[in-house]
């Protein structure tokens, strides 16, 4: 019954419980492959219940087999605690600390990037686009234009005729008009 129980768990398992080390290897690579797999497993279930019949005496004692089966259960459920339970918590607090650590560079190099798009919209247009969001259109590379690398939304206004623009960042404390907010503008005349 025990061996049974182990095959169960996993196929091989009941054939190790018996002594039969090489064809429980054999059964347990077969365990992988995903077609194999319900073959494997009734074929394993049949095998081990013969080997029970015949009478045939267990390698591992009670003992043992209750060891294996009670690892057998406590590895996957570790596991899957791991994965449900722990891993959000560590994810959310790596993305904080990305987030804490993100330098004014990087907010720099994106603006720069930014403001090249709208020079050369302007330079197309002889305006400013009205909103950030037309010269992010459908390109997804520049999806990342619409926030800093703190998380917030970039302000972009112009001025009444589209000549001149402002792009400001709240910068790492995430408030504006404090001393990191980071700002550049095109000071063209207009309004």
């Amino acid at each position: 019954m025990i061996a049974l129980f182990l095959t169960l768990i996993f196929p091989g398992l009941g054939h190790f419980y018996y002594g039969k080390n090489k064809k429980a290897l054999i059964l347990v690579g077969l365990s992988f492959i995903p077609f194999v797999y319900p073959f494997t497993l009734l074929y394993v279930l049949y095998d081990v219940y013969k080997l029970n019949k015949s009478g045939l005496v267990p390698v591992l004692s009670r003992r043992e087999a209750i060891t294996v089966i009670l690892v057998s259960i406590a590895v996957p459920l570790a596991f899957l605690f791991t994965i449900f339970f722990i891993g959000p918590k560590v994810y959310v607090s790596t993305m904080s600390a990305i987030k804490n650590v993100s330098n004014p560079k990087v907010t720099k190099e994106t603006m720069h990037d930014i403001v090249y798009a709208l020079e050369r919209y302007y330079a197309h247009n002889k305006r400013y686009p009205e909103k950030l969001t037309d010269i992010i259109s459908d390109n997804p590379m520049r999806k990342k234009w619409l926030t800093d690398p703190w998380g917030n939304s970039y302000v972009y206004t112009t001025t009444r005729k589209r000549s001149s623009f402002k792009l400001i960042s709240a910068g790492k404390d995430e408030e504006r008009n404090t001393s990191d907010d980071v700002e550049m503008s095109n000071t063209a005349s207009g309004n």
